[in-house]
């Protein structure tokens, strides 16, 4: 039932890049790129990463959200994508790993603490 869900709202978006896309307010069609955007689902669970492969569509792990599980994310959608038939996905897994980085800049103060 989710994958079905999934299909339906992933469908309109894939669709727009086939080609111009008419806006209700436009009185021509609007292309504004040479090539098309490559088509990514992002999540971080194992929901999102066995929809990704079985829609053989790009995924992005949020690893922020769940460091722990991430790598296991990963393994899982490789393992198990299935190569997209449409032009929106990917014949290959392709994956990103987002990650968020704190730095901490550290001043020492004028008496050397």
């Amino acid at each position: 039932m989710w994958a079905s869900i999934l299909i339906v709202r992933i469908q309109p978006c894939s669709a727009s890049l086939n080609g111009p896309v008419r806006f209700p307010f436009s009185p021509t069609p609007i292309k504004t790129l040479d090539e098309k955007p490559k088509l990514y689902l992002s999540g971080s669970s194992s929901w999102s990463a066995s929809a990704a492969a079985a829609l053989g569509l790009r995924y992005v792990v949020a690893g922020f959200i769940n460091h722990k599980g991430a790598g296991k994310l990963l393994d899982f959608y490789r393992s198990e994508f299935k190569p997209a038939t449409g032009t929106s996905g990917a014949a290959n897994p392709d994956s990103i790993l987002s990650v968020m980085w704190f730095v901490q800049i550290l001043k020492k103060n004028r008496a050397g603490n």
